[in-house]
């Protein structure tokens, strides 16, 4: 996935996540299924940030080698 698509990804969870959280100050609490979805919505965010960052770190190393 390009460098673009997967910070479209990142923008689109973190609305999601913005948006299921804000429903807390409408009710008393989230219900179980808002929590789990939140906690899903959190840990795919962190597979694309670690997928891209190694993937820099190979960009690097690759160009590095180069030198």
């Amino acid at each position: 996935m390009s460098i673009d698509k997967d910070m479209d990804l990142i923008t689109v969870l973190d609305d999601l996540i913005e948006t299921t959280e804000n429903k807390r100050r409408r009710s008393a609490d989230l219900k179980v299924s808002d929590k789990i979805f939140i906690t899903e919505c959190k840990v795919i965010r962190e597979r694309i940030i670690k997928r891209r960052r190694v993937r820099l770190e190979t960009r690097i190393e690759v160009v590095g080698c180069g030198s």
